[in-house]
């Protein structure tokens, strides 16, 4: 059957017999005079409709024609995405960028024609986040991500007006400050004591049961540690050094989402390279994992070599505490526990705050201020005993 020719832009859906797909194309003009053709081929006429929509879609941002109202917030928005952030972003912030998008923003506003969302919309959509009990932190990145997007469309379009500007954000008093959750002294030990307990043939029960006490007594991200190698330890000098960061990021393949572990060859920030020493005890995590592991190149690897993910700790990790009596679901604390437990660990032994956000590789010690002011208060309240007892 032959193609029934559309006017030039809208595109033309047919049948192709000798194949027995569906094709789907598009001629269209661009501003250079220039003629380009698009094709599809699928299975489905829903699935190449679908394809050649998007893709019009996608035209029309690229021509900056929103006169229409066709153009949705989120249609110029995960074009934005694709086009644009995804070759600037590193896969984690580009991850975190349209995660915030599809679970913060889209449900609100991604229905609005873009050329008119107004300041009311936006304004509401924080408000409403702020009502849901979302964290300041998350309010925050999803006005950036909007106004991201808006000064993106305001460029294409030479528009003078962000709906963004002028918004209210929560104020300082109603930022959250975060509910660090960490293990005391005895959960410690039963943590450590059920990580590291064998069957009676003295096999490990949990392979790589070690590496929650190393994430606990080094204060690593789950990411340093899952990009950690052999050559990044000095079993010597008892140190290890932090130089790159493994993250899951989501990819499209054949039109679905799939996850996949990338190695990044830096670390979250730039203070993240940084040298750590080795305890006592993540001195000794280490060296069992290294019997276990030491032929490979990475430190964390499954049995058949294949680099570990932040899934198969979380359910280690999880597997423990509940074996612990610590914790009974996923949802109670996070492999971020065993990082604070380390922070803690630093502050209640006095240790400096410039110390402890170097350790953790914070880019500022601000950071490292705001996240454990609880425990930072508790040492300027023990300091002021201190004096008492020392004048007594």
């Amino acid at each position: 059957m032959a193609a029934k020719r559309n006017a030039n832009g809208n595109g033309s859906i047919f049948f192709d017999e000798s194949r027995g797909k569906w094709r789907a194309q598009i001629q269209w003009t661009d501003r250079n005079g220039e003629k380009h053709i698009k094709k599809f081929v699928g299975a489905k006429k829903t699935e190449v409709k679908n394809r050649l929509d998007e893709f019009k879609k996608q035209l029309l941002i690229s021509s900056g024609d929103f006169s229409n109202g066709s153009v949705s917030f989120q249609d110029f928005a995960t074009t934005w995405l694709e086009s644009s952030l995804k070759q600037k972003l590193k896969p984690s912030s580009y991850m975190r960028k349209e995660t915030t998008l599809r679970h913060q923003v889209f449900p609100l506003i991604g229905n609005i024609a873009i050329d008119q969302l107004t300041h009311t919309d936006v304004q509401n959509m924080i408000n409403e986040l702020s009502k849901q009990g979302l964290s300041y932190s998350t309010i925050k990145k999803a006005y950036e991500a909007v106004n991201g997007c808006m000064r993106e469309y305001r460029i294409k379009t030479s528009s003078t007006l962000n709906p963004c500007e002028g918004i209210s954000l929560p104020t300082a008093s109603q930022r959250d400050i975060a509910d660090i959750t960490f293990f005391n002294e005895e959960q410690r030990s039963l943590i450590c004591n059920e990580a590291t307990r064998v069957y009676s043939n003295n096999k490990p029960v949990y392979r790589l049961g070690h590496s929650i006490i190393v994430l606990m007594y080094t204060g690593m991200r789950i990411g340093e540690l899952l990009a950690l190698k052999w050559s990044d330890v000095d079993f010597d000098n008892r140190t290890i050094s932090i130089s790159k960061n493994a993250v899951v990021s989501r990819i499209d393949v054949n039109g679905e989402s799939k996850y996949k572990l990338i190695n990044q060859t830096s670390t979250k920030t730039k203070s993240g390279r940084r040298i750590i020493p080795l305890s006592g005890i993540a001195h000794n995590s280490l060296y069992e994992l290294y019997k276990i592991n030491g032929d490979k190149d990475y430190v964390m690897c499954t049995s058949t070599g294949q680099q570990s993910t932040p899934r198969n700790i979380s359910r280690m990790f999880y597997g423990i505490l509940k074996k612990a009596g610590i914790a009974d679901d996923e949802t109670s604390c996070g492999l971020h526990t065993l990082r604070h437990t380390f922070a803690s660990m630093l502050f209640m032994n006095g240790c400096d705050v410039k110390i402890v956000s170097e350790l953790l590789g914070h880019s500022d010690t601000k950071i490292t201020e705001n996240i454990y002011i609880h425990l930072l208060q508790e040492q300027k309240i023990k300091a002021i005993q201190s004096i008492d007892r020392f004048i007594e």
